[in-house]
């Protein structure tokens, strides 16, 4: 139960990360937002190890 309790408090922090994540983005201008998005896909893909794969 407990294991369960902090698995649902990490999905929260990552719902709350990507939010802040897409404020910050709304800030950039088209440009740096395309390049934004390109750099956070590739480091979610770096620490995830999909290129490992």
């Amino acid at each position: 139960m407990h294991y369960q309790q902090e698995q649902c408090k990490e999905v929260r922090n990552v719902v709350k990360a990507v939010h802040e994540l897409c404020e910050a983005y709304k800030k950039l201008d088209p440009q740096h937002q395309q390049e934004a998005f390109c750099a956070a896909l590739a480091e979610f893909a770096r620490e995830s190890g999909w290129n490992n794969r």
